[in-house]
């Protein structure tokens, strides 16, 4: 998370008055343990009681991150919602240690392959270090791995009109950049892609299904 601001990634990853909103800012930072980037993915996945659970992994609760999801899926032209899911990070491990705030994980049911792109929500615009795949802030979305960044020019007084348009397409190039990453480590066959061996070994499908048996 390193300098972003509490309230931007809130209102980005939770509905307002949602009590995990208050357990999240209960958790002192320090006091998060150190885990490998396996073990915190792993972390937001099964074990996070702030994170989404059930079909909020692919319904998202607020309307930043249900857009963001519905526009990836259309980008990638899915028939099931549930090949697209996501992961909120905020006091976590892999938000404290690897500067991942929010995570989506696909799968390909054709290929049978799982691709993970990571999200950091900064506050700060020109921000330089970088873990995650991709960096979102209310200016512009930069991808680290193919240098590639959409900004806006920067407006000290912009109308309502302004900011709503500068919203939308925000929202539209960060799925954009999501769905491109999630094309491109479908397609690498060389296994370098960051994340690749990662999301083969979490098998978040078989996760989620197997926890649905035990729900029901």
């Amino acid at each position: 998370m390193g300098d972003t601001g509490g309230s931007f990634e809130n209102a980005y990853l939770y509905p307002a008055g949602d009590p995990r909103l208050l357990n999240i800012n209960r958790i002192n930072q320090k006091s998060i343990e150190y885990k490998t980037l396996y073990e915190s993915l792993l972390e937001c996945v099964r074990d996070n009681p702030n994170g989404y659970h059930g079909t909020e992994t692919f319904d998202p609760p607020t309307p930043w991150t249900s857009d963001i999801h519905y526009r990836i899926t259309q980008e990638l032209k899915l028939e099931n919602w549930r090949d697209l899911r996501v992961f909120p990070a905020l006091k976590t491990a892999a938000d404290r240690y690897h500067g991942i705030d929010l995570f989506f994980s696909y799968h390909d049911e054709r290929t049978k392959k799982d691709v993970i792109v990571t999200v950091d929500l900064t506050v700060n615009p020109d921000k330089t270090k970088h873990k995650a795949d991709v960096i979102v802030s209310d200016r512009g979305v930069y991808v680290p791995e193919h240098d590639i960044a959409f900004e806006f020019d920067e407006q000290d007084h912009s109308t309502d009109e302004e900011e709503k348009y500068r919203r939308e397409v925000l929202r539209r190039e960060t799925a954009k950049a999501i769905a491109d990453l999630i094309k491109d480590k479908l397609t690498d066959t060389r296994g370098v892609t960051t994340y690749a061996d990662i999301a083969t070994r979490l098998n978040i499908q078989s996760l989620l299904e197997g926890q649905s048996s035990k729900i029901r």
